[in-house]
């Protein structure tokens, strides 16, 4: 069973993201990958295989790393409301 924490991350508890609000910056970053991802086939065809297996595992990485911390935020948060609970005096 998925903890609440991986619940809410993968969506399927509430909706957490939103593509319509993803900023100009983020796009722009995007729109370079993409470019650079093209370019880089263009000249090296052979290539294209082996790139693909890397997208994949750096896709994977990057994945679990963005999952880990996300978990972590939430447990930084869940903390910080803890404390805020104690008496001030």
């Amino acid at each position: 069973m998925k903890s609440i924490i991986d619940l809410i991350y993968y969506s399927d508890y509430f909706r957490t993201t939103d593509n319509s609000s993803l900023s100009d910056e983020y796009m722009s970053a995007v729109d370079r990958v993409c470019e650079a991802e093209k370019q880089l086939l263009t000249r090296l065809p052979e290539c294209a295989e082996f790139f693909e297996e890397y997208q994949d595992a750096q896709i994977a990485v990057t994945s679990l790393a963005q999952r880990y911390e996300f978990a972590k935020g939430m447990r930084v948060g869940a903390q910080l409301i803890l404390e805020l609970t104690k008496p001030l005096l």
